[in-house]
Protein backbone atom coordinates (compact mmCIF):
# COMPACT_ATOMS: atom_id res chain seq x y z
CA UNK A 1 0.00 0.00 0.00
CA UNK A 2 2.97 2.33 0.50
CA UNK A 3 3.56 2.94 -3.22
CA UNK A 4 -0.17 3.48 -3.82
CA UNK A 5 -0.33 5.83 -0.86
CA UNK A 6 2.62 7.80 -2.22
CA UNK A 7 0.84 8.03 -5.58
CA UNK A 8 -2.35 9.43 -4.04
CA UNK A 9 -0.49 11.90 -1.83
CA UNK A 10 1.80 13.09 -4.64
CA UNK A 11 -1.18 13.55 -6.96
CA UNK A 12 -3.01 15.60 -4.32
CA UNK A 13 0.03 17.82 -3.79
CA UNK A 14 0.45 18.36 -7.51
CA UNK A 15 -3.16 18.83 -8.61
CA UNK A 16 -5.45 19.71 -5.70
CA UNK A 17 -3.55 21.53 -2.95
CA UNK A 18 -4.57 25.18 -2.62
CA UNK A 19 -1.85 27.85 -2.80
CA UNK A 20 -0.24 28.17 0.63
CA UNK A 21 -2.13 25.15 2.01
CA UNK A 22 -0.01 23.09 4.41
CA UNK A 23 -0.45 19.34 4.91
CA UNK A 24 -0.54 18.55 8.65
CA UNK A 25 -0.86 14.75 8.55
CA UNK A 26 -2.37 11.91 6.53
CA UNK A 27 -3.35 8.25 6.78
CA UNK A 28 -3.71 5.44 4.23
CA UNK A 29 -7.06 3.67 4.12
CA UNK A 30 -10.37 3.57 2.33
CA UNK A 31 -13.93 4.87 2.18
CA UNK A 32 -16.97 2.82 1.23
CA UNK A 33 -17.64 -0.76 2.19
CA UNK A 34 -15.27 -3.63 1.70
CA UNK A 35 -16.53 -5.48 -1.40
CA UNK A 36 -19.25 -2.83 -1.74
CA UNK A 37 -20.92 -1.79 -4.98
CA UNK A 38 -22.57 1.33 -6.33
CA UNK A 39 -22.35 4.25 -3.92
CA UNK A 40 -20.79 1.90 -1.33
CA UNK A 41 -17.88 0.95 -3.62
CA UNK A 42 -14.58 0.68 -1.75
CA UNK A 43 -12.09 3.41 -2.72
CA UNK A 44 -8.51 2.97 -1.43
CA UNK A 45 -6.61 6.22 -0.94
CA UNK A 46 -5.45 8.66 1.71
CA UNK A 47 -7.17 10.92 4.22
CA UNK A 48 -5.26 14.19 4.39
CA UNK A 49 -5.55 16.95 7.01
CA UNK A 50 -4.34 20.38 5.96
CA UNK A 51 -4.52 23.70 7.75
CA UNK A 52 -7.79 24.40 5.88
CA UNK A 53 -9.65 21.15 5.28
CA UNK A 54 -9.84 17.36 5.48
CA UNK A 55 -9.63 15.54 2.15
CA UNK A 56 -10.05 11.94 1.09
CA UNK A 57 -8.15 11.46 -2.17
CA UNK A 58 -7.81 8.50 -4.46
CA UNK A 59 -6.19 8.59 -7.89
CA UNK A 60 -7.07 5.63 -10.10
CA UNK A 61 -6.59 4.46 -13.65
CA UNK A 62 -10.03 5.59 -14.79
CA UNK A 63 -10.49 8.62 -12.56
CA UNK A 64 -10.17 9.98 -9.10
CA UNK A 65 -12.17 10.51 -5.93
CA UNK A 66 -11.84 13.77 -4.01
CA UNK A 67 -14.05 14.42 -0.98
CA UNK A 68 -13.38 17.51 1.11
CA UNK A 69 -14.64 18.99 4.37
CA UNK A 70 -13.62 22.44 5.60
CA UNK A 71 -12.15 22.14 9.11
CA UNK A 72 -14.32 25.00 10.34
CA UNK A 73 -17.50 23.07 9.46
CA UNK A 74 -16.63 19.79 11.18
CA UNK A 75 -18.99 19.46 14.13
CA UNK A 76 -17.92 16.11 15.57
CA UNK A 77 -15.23 13.45 15.33
CA UNK A 78 -15.83 9.77 16.18
CA UNK A 79 -13.25 7.02 16.46
CA UNK A 80 -14.21 3.35 16.48
CA UNK A 81 -12.36 0.05 16.39
CA UNK A 82 -14.03 -2.89 14.70
CA UNK A 83 -12.56 -6.19 13.52
CA UNK A 84 -9.05 -4.74 13.28
CA UNK A 85 -10.24 -1.65 11.46
CA UNK A 86 -9.86 1.85 12.77
CA UNK A 87 -12.87 3.91 11.75
CA UNK A 88 -12.84 7.69 11.81
CA UNK A 89 -16.16 9.47 11.24
CA UNK A 90 -16.22 13.18 10.59
CA UNK A 91 -19.54 15.05 10.66
CA UNK A 92 -20.70 18.46 9.48
CA UNK A 93 -24.23 19.83 9.70
CA UNK A 94 -25.20 18.19 6.40
CA UNK A 95 -22.45 15.72 5.51
CA UNK A 96 -20.32 12.95 6.95
CA UNK A 97 -17.24 11.01 5.95
CA UNK A 98 -16.40 7.53 7.21
CA UNK A 99 -12.75 6.60 6.73
CA UNK A 100 -11.35 3.15 7.54
CA UNK A 101 -7.76 2.02 8.00
CA UNK A 102 -5.61 -0.65 9.59
CA UNK A 103 -2.99 1.95 10.59
CA UNK A 104 -4.06 2.83 14.15
CA UNK A 105 -1.25 5.34 14.76
CA UNK A 106 -1.97 7.33 11.63
CA UNK A 107 -5.72 7.40 12.31
CA UNK A 108 -5.09 8.72 15.83
CA UNK A 109 -2.74 11.34 14.35
CA UNK A 110 -5.43 12.44 11.89
CA UNK A 111 -8.08 12.60 14.64
CA UNK A 112 -5.77 14.68 16.87
CA UNK A 113 -4.98 17.06 14.02
CA UNK A 114 -8.68 17.58 13.27
CA UNK A 115 -9.49 18.13 16.95
CA UNK A 116 -6.59 20.56 17.34
CA UNK A 117 -7.72 22.50 14.29
CA UNK A 118 -11.23 22.67 15.72
CA UNK A 119 -9.78 23.97 18.99
CA UNK A 120 -11.09 21.04 21.03
CA UNK A 121 -7.83 19.78 22.47
CA UNK A 122 -7.31 21.18 25.92
CA UNK A 123 -4.13 20.63 27.91
CA UNK A 124 -4.65 18.14 30.72
CA UNK A 125 -5.61 19.85 33.97
CA UNK A 126 -2.75 20.37 36.39
CA UNK A 127 -3.39 18.91 39.83
CA UNK A 128 -3.83 21.61 42.42
CA UNK A 129 -2.08 21.02 45.75
CA UNK A 130 -4.44 21.17 48.68
CA UNK A 131 -3.37 22.36 52.10
CA UNK A 132 -6.24 20.42 53.71
CA UNK A 133 -4.74 17.01 52.88
CA UNK A 134 -1.46 16.73 54.82
CA UNK A 135 -0.45 13.45 53.15
CA UNK A 136 -0.36 15.03 49.68
CA UNK A 137 1.13 18.39 50.70
CA UNK A 138 4.89 18.90 50.76
CA UNK A 139 6.06 19.43 54.36
CA UNK A 140 6.58 23.10 55.22
CA UNK A 141 10.27 22.57 56.06
CA UNK A 142 10.89 21.11 52.59
CA UNK A 143 8.99 23.93 50.89
CA UNK A 144 10.98 26.52 52.85
CA UNK A 145 14.24 24.81 51.84
CA UNK A 146 13.18 24.83 48.16
CA UNK A 147 12.18 28.47 48.46
CA UNK A 148 15.57 29.42 49.95
CA UNK A 149 17.30 27.50 47.17
CA UNK A 150 15.38 29.41 44.49
CA UNK A 151 16.27 32.70 46.17
CA UNK A 152 19.99 31.83 46.43
CA UNK A 153 20.04 30.82 42.75
CA UNK A 154 18.60 34.21 41.85
CA UNK A 155 15.44 32.76 40.34
CA UNK A 156 13.14 34.77 42.62
CA UNK A 157 13.55 38.22 44.09
CA UNK A 158 13.93 39.02 47.81
CA UNK A 159 10.36 40.38 47.86
CA UNK A 160 8.96 37.20 46.29
CA UNK A 161 11.02 35.12 48.72
CA UNK A 162 9.69 36.98 51.78
CA UNK A 163 6.07 36.91 50.56
CA UNK A 164 6.10 33.18 49.83
CA UNK A 165 7.95 32.44 53.10
CA UNK A 166 5.26 34.29 55.05
CA UNK A 167 2.57 32.36 53.14
CA UNK A 168 4.16 28.99 53.98
CA UNK A 169 4.57 29.90 57.64
CA UNK A 170 0.95 31.10 57.80
CA UNK A 171 -0.23 27.65 56.65
CA UNK A 172 1.38 26.00 59.71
Amino acid sequence: MASGTDKHLANFRRRHRNPGEQIRTWAPGYIGKMFGSGKDWQHNGVLIVTDQRVIFHRRGLLGEVLETMPLARISSVEQLTFAGHRVLRLHTSNDSLEFKSFDAGRVRSVARAVEAARGNIQPPPQPQPTATNPTSATPAAERLRQLDELHHQGLISAEEHQAKRAEILAEL
